[in-house]
Parts: C-alpha cells; structure tokens; sequence
C-alpha cells in the first residue's frame, strides 16, 4: 500500500511474526508478488534496452528507531522473479525486536534499467530468491 498519494514507495509487510536479536539476518516473507503490483504503466516491450525492476529499500522509522536495515538495500527484484518479494532485514541496535504479522518492514520502489544488448543473456530463471547469483 501506498501511505499517501505522493508515496514513491509502496510499502511491504510481514507475513509472519519474527524476532530479530543483535546482529542477526532474517529473511522475511512479504506474501507480495512483483506481477501484482506493477505501475499499469509498465510496458516491458516498448524498448527492448529499458527493463523495469523492483527495489527493495529500507523504512527510515524501523533504522532510527530499531536499528534494522535492509542488508542488501535496495534488493533488485527482476520481472521473471516467480516467488514472493522476501526481504532480507538485519538488526544493526543492541536489544532483540520483535516483529507481528502485518508490520511495514521495507518499501518497494520502481526502476528503469537500461541495458546493452549484447550484455544480456538468453537465459531462463529457474529458481526462486538468490537463484540469479551466489
């Protein structure tokens, strides 16, 4: 959900409880699908060399607050992504939090790559979160 009609990030919460202690890395289901939140505007096949993508980025509230970031900020979520947008929160503050269902955790925001032909492969995903790199 947006939060305000001038938001550029749509916001993205967890599906589960968890608790996060100092230190450690978590990886949070947001049950959010790339494909069912698109701009309506997105048109992949205007121009081959401009692709669209999800980032994945930080919420400024749960830094200042909590010590937790996205670790990997911003997440590129890749349109031939298949599974739910998962993001991957640390807790950088000294006490454990804990997290319910429902709490905004990261924001997504929308981009335009641009890319040269001959640098792009002609290859299929087959795999889920991470499945692109090691």
């Amino acid at each position: 959900m947006y939060q305000t009609k001038f938001s550029a990030g749509l916001d993205l919460a967890s599906i589960e409880d968890c608790t996060i202690r100092p230190n450690q890395r978590v990886l949070i289901d947001t049950g959010v699908y790339l494909r069912d939140v698109l701009p309506d505007a997105v048109n992949y096949m205007i121009n081959p060399h401009v692709i669209i993508c999800g980032m994945v980025c930080p919420r400024s509230g749960l830094a200042a607050k909590y010590g937790l970031t996205v670790l990997n900020a911003p997440g590129i979520i890749d349109l031939d992504y298949p599974d739910t947008i998962k993001v991957c929160l640390v807790n950088h503050g000294e006490e454990t939090v804990a997290l319910d269902a429902g709490t905004r955790i990261a924001q997504l925001v929308f981009s335009a790559s641009y890319r040269r032909s001959e640098l792009v492969k002609d290859e299929v995903r087959t795999g889920g979160h991470g499945s692109t790199g090691t």
